[in-house]
């Protein structure tokens, strides 16, 4: 039996966290949904897209069903999961292609992509944020060690510059600033 590979599909390497699936998949979807893309296979990718992200979603969540079916314990192989779980696959994105563009960014799917990526964004935002306040409120507290205290600015400065640096980087492509501007989501 063919056995795509899921990660190629998705423009992933094998290591993809899910994260990284659900942005691939996003910009993707986006990218071959047949309202916007209006070549000829477009919307067969756009099936393909979407089999892979649910494939491997399920596979990086290790979800009870997947863990069953794909078991050597269990008399239903990874193979048999894979035809029937394609089929499911490919019948709900050939639901969504049918969509209009506006109604696929209202499915559940889209939604919870993008509310993931947002938390997501907010966790890496805090902690960026504490990189640069944290070292220099310590050393505010706590003051600087006489015997090493070229050392310790340096670690101050560095630890706050690279948390800045960081942070300007996950603010310039930040999903959560633009949550509420939906003219960006939007193609006219």
């Amino acid at each position: 039996m063919f056995k795509y590979d899921y990660y190629k599909i998705l423009e992933l390497s094998d290591d993809a966290g899910i994260m990284e699936i659900k942005k691939a998949y996003r910009n993707l979807a986006k990218r071959f949904h047949p309202d916007v893309n209006h070549s000829p296979d477009a919307q067969e990718k756009f099936i393909l897209i979407n089999e892979a992200y649910e494939y491997l979603i399920q596979a990086k969540l290790d979800t009870p069903i997947f863990k069953a079916k794909t078991s050597n314990k269990s008399n239903f192989s990874e193979e048999d999961w894979i035809f029937q779980e394609r089929q499911r696959a490919r019948k709900r994105a050939a639901q969504n292609a049918q969509k209009k563009y506006a109604e696929f960014m209202q499915s559940k799917i889209y939604k919870s992509a993008v509310i993931i990526y947002t938390l997501v964004d907010l966790i890496f935002m805090l902690v960026f944020f504490m990189m640069i306040f944290i070292p220099i409120i310590y050393t505010i507290n706590n003051g600087l060690d006489p015997k090493r205290m070229a050392m310790n600015i340096t670690a101050v400065v560095l630890v706050s510059m690279l948390g800045a640096i960081m942070l300007y980087v996950s603010l310039k492509d930040n999903h959560f600033f633009r949550i509420f501007k939906f003219k960006k989501f939007r193609k006219n």
